[in-house]
């Protein structure tokens, strides 16, 4: 997990501890929607996954435009604008989110191959539009 971890950081140019938080709010996003045989594979491809994913978010975002979206929305949608909230309160802009999600779906395609990732993906509609729009 380390290593994944930073190698995002050090590629995206973010504290360590932020993406630290940011890769655990991606995963328990993921777990959420695409839990199954694709995203426990992803899991078991990166050591320490299984334990990041047990602790909880150490702070929740507070974006009230995502918040008053996601929940006029619903389902995935409010939990995508809760995530998005919780990686702005991770530490990271706008900006940095959009490239940290392609950069955190191009290194677990590296880390569990393509075919586990858009398996994975393939379950996320809204994590879809976003990387569409990324």
């Amino acid at each position: 997990m380390d290593q994944f971890i930073e190698s995002l950081s050090a590629r995206l140019n973010v504290a360590p501890e932020a993406a630290r938080e940011a890769v655990k709010i991606l995963l328990q996003f993921a777990q959420k929607y695409a839990a199954g045989t694709d995203f426990e594979k992803l899991i078991a491809q990166i050591p320490g996954a299984t334990e990041l994913l047990s602790e909880p978010v150490k702070s929740e975002g507070s974006n009230p435009l995502g918040g008053l979206l996601g929940g006029f929305l619903g389902g995935q949608t409010a939990d995508a604008a809760k995530a998005f909230a919780n990686l702005q309160a991770a530490g990271l802009s706008t900006p940095q989110i959009t490239a940290f999600v392609q950069a955190f779906v191009e290194k677990s395609r590296e880390v569990a191959g393509p075919e586990v990732i858009d398996g994975v993906i393939a379950k996320i509609p809204a994590l879809q539009a976003f990387l569409k729009t990324a």
